[in-house]
């Protein structure tokens, strides 16, 4: 299989490991109504609690092994696709990242 394609997950899976860690380590002490969603014209918009940032993140993780075996699927005939969907997943667990550490720093 190819390294390129594992280097590219093997650091998405690096990035997700350290979001679930850092939800881990912030959220422990929070308790009650937590700022889920924050719009800057509305403000507030919806509340929820610690496990709705473990939802995020598993909606994240299934993403990211759907498009794991899709690229593992599209290496075979179209190569550029695969790693096309490998930097796509690689974009989205930063970007899981990015909106996790806002929210828990809105809450804190």
């Amino acid at each position: 299989m190819p390294k390129r394609l594992f280097v590219v997950y093997g650091i998405s899976l690096v990035v997700f490991l350290f979001s679930l860690l850092y939800v881990a380590v912030y959220t422990r002490g929070l308790s009650g109504a937590l700022i889920t969603h924050y719009d800057p014209l509305r403000g507030i918009d919806y509340l929820g609690d610690r496990f709705d940032f473990y939802r995020i993140l598993f909606g994240t993780f299934l993403i990211s092994l759907f498009n794991f075996g899709i690229s593992m699927l599209l290496y075979i005939r179209i190569r550029f696709f695969a790693y096309f969907v490998a930097g796509f997943t690689l974009f989205l667990n930063v970007l899981a990242l990015v909106g996790i550490m806002y929210l828990i720093g809105l809450n804190v």
